[in-house]
């Protein structure tokens, strides 16, 4: 392969290149910023990232350091790396995602968890993702499960419904899960389900406009935020989800952390909801709260 010389680094060599890029990136201030370049490189070469050290005297050609060139450059302006690359990683699984989607943050893995875990618990077979975005939440789950289950993803973004459905039919499990068009806030829903699942927005408008360069520039704000005081969306399930849940039925919900966690418990005894706990992730912040009729 062709030998590369830029800035008088010999950036045909991968360990070089790797380290030109997380100092292009330290200098403006990118947080993570050697992961970030790992990632990129892991994506250009198709290498995984635990082995790229294995191949730090690898020859580049120009092509490949052209495009991490390319990428840096959208780094620098704080555009997410999920959103450069194209996917994710997700409960050990890839994903497609664009910026019509949330990037998934590890926090909804607890969700996840626990979503299975009553479904085990109580036979649950028919499920409901409410604002299902790229479809990660209900494919994690259909894939976790070896059981005859039938979930339904509904989404206001018409965008983000195709990439579940790609995502759905990447991982064959489009048999087990359906993507449909719905505005849980505007219509109303003619069937029962057995669990709700939902990591809708939540962050105030007023703690949105405080968010880093990455998130506030690029991820989609309607998935990020109600526009109000990110409570919306809970007083909505707290209201209907009686309507909407059979019998010995569970809702299980993403909260924001502790203070945003109590004020939806709130929300959710006072309509009249009497089991209803809150359970913290691995930092020991209230991030999921279950509520049963």
């Amino acid at each position: 392969m062709t030998e590369v010389q830029s800035n008088k680094i010999n950036f045909n060599n991968l360990k070089k290149l790797i380290e030109h890029g997380e100092k292009k990136l330290k200098k403006k201030k990118i947080k993570e910023s050697q992961i970030k370049v790992k990632w990129l490189i892991s994506h250009i070469l198709r290498i995984p990232i635990k082995n790229l050290s294995l191949y730090y005297n690898f020859k580049l050609n120009i092509e490949q350091v052209e495009r991490f060139n390319k990428y840096i450059k959208r780094l620098v302006n704080h555009e997410p790396v999920q959103y450069i690359i194209k996917e994710t990683e997700f409960y050990g699984l890839d994903f497609e995602l664009n910026d019509n989607v949330l990037i998934p943050r590890i926090e909804t893995e607890r969700l996840v968890d626990f979503a299975i875990d009553i479904i085990k618990e109580y036979n649950y077979k028919f499920i409901l993702d409410i604002g299902s975005g790229s479809g990660i939440i209900g494919i994690c789950i259909a894939k976790s499960l070896n059981k005859n289950i039938s979930i339904i993803g509904i989404d206001s973004n018409k965008n983000a419904l195709k990439i579940a459905k790609r995502n759905a039919k990447k991982h064959d499990i489009d048999s087990k899960i359906q993507f449909l068009y719905f505005d849980i806030l505007k219509n109303k829903l003619n069937r029962k389900f057995d669990l709700i699942i939902s990591n809708p927005p939540y962050i105030s408008i007023n703690e949105y406009h405080k968010l880093d360069k990455d998130i506030k520039l690029f991820e989609p704000k309607s998935a990020l935020t109600d526009y109000d005081k990110g409570i919306s969306f809970y007083e909505k399930y707290s209201i209907e989800g009686f309507k909407w849940l059979n019998k010995n039925g569970s809702m299980v919900l993403e909260v924001g952390g502790n203070n945003h966690s109590k004020k939806i418990k709130d929300i959710f005894l006072k309509t009249g909801w009497k089991k209803i706990e809150l359970i913290n992730d691995y930092n020991g912040d209230s991030r999921v709260l279950i509520a049963k009729n």
